[in-house]
């Protein structure tokens, strides 16, 4: 019989994240309980302007919003547990009103898997196990087929990313094998993910197929579309190619000359500007006032 891995951390500084470090499997018939030592480093985002330490041989992770994680890292061989689910034992303290978090698991090659955790139905105060929704199993070659067990590297636990406040006690985080229950949880995410296929193709192929068709027939240009100007040589081995994007045309500009019943009108806010006798301080605009057909109007 198989029995449950227990995940223990001390802490180890990298460049980026929280990294706690090492994991190790305990022999048959231990305590399968994780325990925390040493308070972490590091951590990102969120968590980072928050709180993220041991209070007695628990995880608190206490932060105002969710878009922040903390990490730890161990090369392992989980292929033994490729179809065990992850849990997280934690507790809810009084601040939390966050209704998930995450867990991720990655491999040497980057590639990453990823578990959400439900908290709806937890309890502040109260310690509970939750398991990753649906029962996910560590590898699912139909989800992430290149995710290799084989090569853990990481695990990183994360927020919801959202403004909902965090505030947990993380006991233990688990693989255990799973049920007859969890199988059958499995089985009902496939089937909903295999009827759903046909719709998510469909669609699809609604986005794309426009795009075919422009690429096949060709589109007419448009009349203030991009023109190619000029096409020439600038090396043996390299020749230009000259696109007007476009053609604008501003408002008629001339040169001021002045009236004699010109009004003059500078902005309240002045700018930094060069002028003959250096940097001075000026008004951003000035508007001109003049009468037109005997009504003043603002000229700009």
């Amino acid at each position: 019989m198989l029995t449950p891995p227990r995940l223990r951390f001390r802490p180890v500084f990298l460049a980026v994240g929280l990294f706690l470090a090492s994991v190790s499997f305990l022999e048959a018939g231990q305590d399968l309980r994780s325990t925390f030592t040493e308070a972490p480093t590091s951590p990102y985002g969120d968590f980072q302007s928050g709180t993220v330490q041991v209070e007695g041989g628990k995880l608190h992770i206490r932060a105002e919003a969710g878009k922040g994680g903390a990490a730890f890292r161990e090369a392992l061989d989980l292929s033994k547990q490729a179809d065990w689910t992850p849990t997280l034992r934690l507790t809810p303290g009084d601040g939390h009103k966050a209704r998930s978090i995450r867990l991720f698991s990655e491999d040497a090659k980057g590639k990453r898997r990823s578990f959400a955790f439900n908290l709806r139905k937890t309890t502040k105060g109260q310690s509970d196990e939750i398991p990753a929704d649906t029962a996910a199993p560590l590898h699912d070659p139909t989800v992430d087929p290149g995710f290799d067990p084989a090569t853990s590297v990481m695990w990183q636990i994360q927020g919801g990313w959202n403004a909902e406040p965090v505030d947990i006690f993380i006991e233990a985080i688990r693989l255990i094998p799973p049920t007859p229950e969890a199988l059958a949880t499995r089985k009902a995410e496939s089937d909903r993910r295999a009827r759903e296929a046909p719709k998510s193709e469909e669609e699809k192929h609604a986005r794309e197929a426009p795009v075919e068709t422009m690429l096949r027939d060709g589109v007419e240009h448009p009349p203030n579309g991009a023109a190619i100007e000029s096409v020439f040589a600038a090396a043996p081995d390299c020749f230009v190619v000259r696109i007007n994007d476009r053609t604008v045309k501003t408002g008629l500009r001339e040169a001021y000359v002045a009236q004699p019943d010109d009004d003059l009108r500078p902005s309240k806010e002045d700018v930094p500007a060069w002028t003959p006798e250096g940097i001075r301080l000026v008004p951003k605009t000035t508007h001109l006032h003049r009468k037109v057909e005997g009504t003043v109007r603002n000229l700009g």
